[in-house]
């Protein structure tokens, strides 16, 4: 990036992109790809999410970068990992040296990888993940680079999150209209009202240890089959 006023004009393109992009992958990708085009010392870059309990990586502009993200995840230890749980900032200057990760940086150096920079990604005090930059030689990456990567990781943590609030909003969505199907569907086919086709939906949930949604679709789809209802009233 050769002036502030280029890297004024990146942001703003990416910012304006970002409201046409829909999905998590979609937004992500467009931020890996900013950051590869906008920084100089990136040869790759990708995202980790919290997906639950897991961390999955998005939008890799390299496959190397998913196995080294697989490193890390096998190990329990790397720069990503750290930026997502505990340091808003994680950079390494030279991987052949670096004693923080050792089979991380030992897999890095093995496919030509010398320099990390992760950012955190988040939202208030929620982490959702890391924006990770790949720098095939040491110090690939400086203040400036960290500056700008923040600006980006900035930019993506507003914009996978509010994807993120709308794909769950939908989901929500989803179960309660899948709930309420098997629930007409137990009404009709036991002749009970709508609280009783409820208890039922979660007396076998209960019974099997699965979710209420889940019962329910396996409800609708036993249905559809022309079976009968998986249980006794």
């Amino acid at each position: 990036m050769s002036t502030y006023g280029d890297l004024g004009r990146e942001m703003a393109a990416l910012a304006r992109s970002l409201t046409f992009l829909r999905s998590i992958d979609g937004r992500a990708s467009a931020v890996t790809a900013s950051a590869v085009s906008i920084i100089g010392g990136v040869a790759c870059a990708d995202v980790m999410m919290v997906d639950q309990n897991r961390i999955v990586s998005v939008a890799a502009t390299d496959p190397l970068t998913i196995e080294l993200d697989r490193v890390q995840q096998d190990s329990g230890h790397g720069p990503c990992l750290d930026a997502v749980k505990s340091e808003r900032v994680v950079r390494s200057d030279d991987l052949r040296t670096e004693p923080r990760w050792p089979a991380f940086s030992s897999a890095a150096v093995a496919v030509g990888v010398h320099s990390m920079l992760s950012l955190r990604l988040y939202v208030g005090t929620e982490s959702i993940g890391a924006l990770n930059l790949f720098g095939l030689s040491p110090n690939a990456f400086d203040s400036d680079d960290e500056g700008i990567g923040l600006l980006l990781a900035t930019h993506a943590a507003i914009a996978l999150s509010d994807v993120r609030k709308v794909e769950q909003f939908q989901l929500a969505l989803l179960r309660r209209d899948t709930i309420g199907q098997a629930k007409g569907i137990v009404m009709e086919r036991y002749s009970v009202d709508a609280e009783r086709a409820f208890q039922m939906l979660a007396k076998i949930s209960q019974d099997t240890n699965v979710t209420v949604f889940t019962v329910s679709t396996r409800v609708i789809e036993t249905s559809n089959e022309g079976g009968g209802a998986p249980w006794r009233r």
